[in-house]
């Protein structure tokens, strides 16, 4: 008898796909449902389109108005790190609670109030070295933006591949030879190497691999190029692959976060959301 429950239960219909609502006319109509067996029939089709049709549009229309007149999208931006590190890990949760909002990534340093002043951001994650440039947002009421209080300490690790130190034996033998991957040249076209972090006696070394993208850099250290680092956001899933070379962080990121303050009350969910996220990353 409970089994037989049990099975009536299971396959009771719930928990109704957002597809309906998005693009009911092109759905199977069998999986209406995550759960449960139903198929509508044609009839009962024509009845529910455009029921769902009237739903989505006023929905979609709600969520518009409330960011703004002339955007479709919440625009995001992230840097080289946080673009693709940081701003990923955000978007599942972000559909689950505004399953029809549409958000738009933009990949772009913001390091100063200056750099916003023309631009159509919503949510901004910026972040600048521990003990410098402190005061670049210090303006930022003139633009049109506000950030929080609140900041992330984003400590910086020396690391490489965790493949690496079988190929170097032990971990000091790797300090001392492996190659050094280092960032970009300086804008201003002189030879200064940015975005490294080097081993204690390798400082100016000249290096031989340089890259303009943190991205891919990071691609290349947890293939066993070089030397290169992380930080303590990073998600668990690469950790992994990651070997941390010292222990105490050679140096901290302070990101802040940034609101158009049109529609600040909008976007502070992002804003807990992604402290949390982070800080649970870097436990």
């Amino acid at each position: 008898m409970d089994v037989k429950l049990k099975m009536i239960v299971e396959n009771r219909p719930a928990y109704l796909r957002w597809k309906c609502i998005d693009d009911f006319a092109n759905m199977n109509k069998k999986k209406l449902f995550h759960r449960g067996n139903y198929s509508a029939s044609n009839t009962t089709s024509e009845v529910l389109k455009p029921i769902f049709s009237s739903i989505k549009q006023r929905y979609t229309k709600q969520v518009i108005d409330a960011f703004s007149d002339d955007k479709s999208h919440v625009k995001m931006a992230g840097g080289g790190y946080t673009f693709f590190f940081v701003l990923p890990k955000l978007l599942k949760f972000a559909s689950c609670k505004y399953p029809f909002l549409p958000i738009e990534l933009v990949l772009e340093e913001v390091r100063s109030a200056k750099e916003l002043a023309h631009k159509d951001f919503d949510f901004v994650i910026s972040g600048y070295y521990m003990g410098s440039n402190e005061n670049a947002f210090l303006w930022l009421a003139h633009t049109g933006y506000m950030a929080t209080r609140q900041y992330f300490d984003d400590k910086i690790f020396l690391s490489t591949s965790s493949k690496s130190l079988k190929e170097f034996g032990n971990e000091e033998n790797l300090l001392n030879n492996q190659d050094i991957v280092f960032g970009r040249l300086d804008e201003d076209g002189e030879k200064k190497y940015l975005y490294s972090f080097n081993p204690h006696g390798r400082e100016n070394e000249s290096p031989k691999v340089v890259i303009d993208s943190y991205f891919m850099a990071h691609l290349l250290m947890i293939h066993g190029v070089g030397i290169w680092h992380t930080f303590a956001s990073i998600r668990a899933s690469e950790k992994k692959n990651v070997l941390v070379l010292e222990n105490e962080g050679v140096l901290s990121v302070v990101r802040r976060f940034i609101f158009c303050k049109n529609r600040a009350t909008h976007l502070n969910y992002f804003q807990r959301k992604i402290f949390k996220l982070l800080e649970e990353s870097s436990r």
